[in-house]
């Protein structure tokens, strides 16, 4: 698992919808645009969209506010909410640099949020771009980890052990799904 500071090629936003963000849609979109104009100067942005309406919407948007698009991939991928960096892909780099993708089955934050697509994110993403799957057999949020990109990985040891996302699971038997 690479570092989030290691050179990339691109970041990954899930795009503000009213399904989940009615009253602050608005103001998240102007910051996601914001977000968008300066990553796209440097990197690829990938942006996932429920559907095609919203996708054009921000289509739209791009070209009003002058925001290029050569560095901005968008992909429809049903989801809930915003936060990719819970439930989206977490790739793994071999010493060939092919890419795989992971899934930590992301339950809404310990099922606190009825989110059942958010989930299958990662395996969608997978499915487009034809990279290898890999599920893995317990629940976090990626924003619960942090890695060094040398084989040490940090843990939110409350979180992942909390029964609503581990139930029955031990520390040892956890600890050697995150080694694998």
């Amino acid at each position: 698992m690479p570092a989030e500071w290691e050179p990339h090629e691109g970041t990954w936003l899930i795009w503000p919808h009213e399904d989940t963000h009615e009253y602050s849609q608005l103001h998240l979109e102007h910051l996601w645009l914001e977000m968008t104009r300066v990553l796209q100067e440097g990197e690829k942005v990938h942006i996932i969209f429920p559907d095609q309406r919203r996708l054009e919407h921000l289509q739209h948007q791009l070209d009003y506010y002058g925001i290029p698009q050569k560095n901005i991939d968008l992909n429809i991928i049903p989801n809930d909410d915003v936060w990719v960096r819970d439930c989206g892909p977490i790739f793994l780099v071999n010493k060939g640099g092919d890419l795989a993708v992971t899934s930590w089955n992301f339950n809404g934050w310990g099922e606190r949020y009825p989110y059942q697509k958010d989930c299958r994110v990662p395996e969608q993403v997978s499915e487009k771009y034809g990279w290898d799957f890999y599920n893995a057999p317990i629940t976090l949020e990626g924003g619960g980890i942090e890695v060094n990109g040398k084989g040490t990985l940090i843990a939110t040891r409350s979180s992942i052990l909390n029964p609503n996302r581990n139930p029955g699971k031990d520390p040892a038997e956890i600890e050697m799904v995150m080694k694998d």
